[in-house]
């Protein structure tokens, strides 16, 4: 989209101008004119990685970033641990089960769950970065971001 956005405003187009410019120029000078489509992007997208320190593979953390790189969104690495931990520990405080991955003696009812509390722990993390990462980027006006999530393998 940033592509074409660019392509749009190198043929002069003035509303597209005036668009990316509310849009992603609010957050440089007046009369901002971006470069590239990258510089666009710069300004609209965040990505996240979101692993676990003791699961996640160094080479998972390695390609999300050189995306991020790629792209030139504004990145953030974080893990999810403590909330992934928190939920087991709620769940073993009230059943005394304590539950484990196959590879680990569980189940595979019980690896199957695990995995389910991390994928929802991530996209609760998602929410709130959506939320709240153009805050922290002293973005005027905060932020209300697009989630889009990305299954890898």
């Amino acid at each position: 989209m940033c592509r074409m956005v660019f392509a749009a405003i190198q043929k002069r187009d003035s509303q597209v101008l005036a668009d990316c410019r509310r849009i992603a120029g609010k957050y440089e000078p007046d009369g901002w004119m971006p470069s590239s489509p990258h510089a666009i992007n710069r300004n609209i997208l965040h990505t996240v990685y979101m692993g676990m320190k003791t699961q996640s593979s160094p080479e998972t953390r390695k390609r999300a970033k050189d995306l991020s790189e790629a792209i030139n969104s504004w990145h953030l690495e974080a893990d999810i641990d403590r909330a992934f931990s928190a939920f087991q520990d709620i769940f073993e405080d009230n059943t005394g089960f304590k539950a484990k991955f196959e590879v680990h003696g569980g189940t595979i009812s019980s690896s199957l769950a695990l995995q389910n509390v991390q994928a929802r722990a991530r996209m609760l993390f998602a929410y709130q970065c959506a939320q709240l990462l153009p805050t922290v980027r002293n973005r005027p006006g905060g932020g209300n971001l697009l989630v889009l999530g990305i299954l890898s393998k």
